[in-house]
């Protein structure tokens, strides 16, 4: 009896150790893609539609837990940032040839700091624009971050199920709200986390948390 009992509290372990690998595996590979809204476009130039995401598979509510990552563009890469950033890298370049022309004949010195100012203001305000129109992966996981939080109303980290119902309703969502809460609520305690949700804290916010541990 007693090895039996050894046996089946083996396999108890041995299992909880499963649904933790796959957790954090579900975890690392969750991705968060962006929600440009109805006729907005992916980064792939795809249009969307009424509550869909930039995701190449199935998303949560969230936009996050994207079964097979997010729409890129055909070279792997995010086509607008690319652009964005070929865009300011020539007008730094056609900011530079400019200077060197204009400053021919003037003392070198004070010419070189004048146009490096104007050249890095230039490309720095092209840069800014380009984050405005084009958010970064961070700043899009922030978004996914923010937007958990605005219905978390008792601050515990957590979405109970009324909460959820909360903004299911607020956002006129139309899904199966119980499998679309049952499916996320992986270790089924009836409540869903960031993590479950396929959301990952900021870095600026988990710094944070660490530094008032330490204290």
């Amino acid at each position: 009896m007693k090895s039996r009992s050894f046996v089946i509290k083996g396999l108890s372990v041995f299992m909880g150790l499963l649904f933790l690998v796959a957790m954090s595996f579900a975890t690392a590979e969750a991705k968060c893609c962006p929600n440009p809204g109805a006729g907005g476009k992916c980064h792939d130039g795809y249009k969307t539609k009424i509550g869909e995401c930039c995701g190449v598979g199935k998303c949560n509510i969230f936009c996050c837990d994207c079964s097979k990552g997010c729409r890129k563009a055909s070279d792997g890469g995010d086509e607008s940032r690319k652009t964005c950033d070929d865009k300011c890298d020539s007008a730094h370049s056609t900011c530079s040839s400019g200077c060197t022309i204009a400053c021919t004949g003037a003392p070198s010195d004070t010419c070189d700091i004048l146009c490096d100012n104007k050249c890095s203001s230039e490309r720095g305000t092209c840069k800014k624009g380009c984050e405005s129109k084009y958010p970064s992966e961070a700043a899009e996981e922030q978004d996914c971050f923010n937007a958990f939080n605005a219905h978390d109303k008792n601050f515990d980290g957590h979405l109970s199920k009324g909460e959820f119902s909360d903004m299911v309703k607020k956002n006129n969502l139309t899904i199966n709200e119980k499998s679309e809460f049952d499916e996320m609520d992986k270790n089924k305690d009836g409540r869903i986390s960031h993590e479950e949700a396929g959301i990952q804290m900021p870095a600026a916010i988990k710094e944070k948390i660490n530094s008032r541990k330490k204290k």
